[in-house]
């Protein structure tokens, strides 16, 4: 039996998938597929510098995939996806990220200065 992981997707868009900045000692989680010899991948993710949505919103980043089921393992995959049927969606909590110091203001423009986006 294995698990492929198709995507991720967060509560909110305060984080979004980041290209690099886990420990590059796992593979990438979206395109992974767990089996019994490979159970571990890095999910790469980064603040997207907005504020949640309210302040209230509980941040988590939640797994898609889809089980493949090998030939002549019918009866034990089947076992496995009526498990996960009966089982509560889990999602991985995350912490709200930091508010970015705003920009020091030019007084004489009356503007903010702010670097390139």
């Amino acid at each position: 039996m294995q698990i492929w992981i198709s995507g991720a997707t967060f509560t909110d868009d305060a984080y979004a998938l980041a290209d690099s900045g886990c420990s590059g000692e796992n593979p990438p989680c979206i395109g992974f597929i767990f089996d019994v010899a490979n159970q571990t991948c890095d999910l790469a993710i980064a603040p997207t510098g907005k504020q949640p949505s309210s302040p209230d919103v509980q941040l988590d980043v939640s797994i898609a995939g889809e089980v493949i089921c090998a030939e002549g393992e019918t009866f034990e995959c089947a076992k496995f996806l009526s498990a996960l049927v009966t089982e509560s969606t889990l999602s991985i909590p995350l912490d709200t990220p930091p508010v970015a110091d705003a920009p020091p203001a030019d007084e004489s423009l009356g503007a903010t200065l702010s670097g390139p986006a």
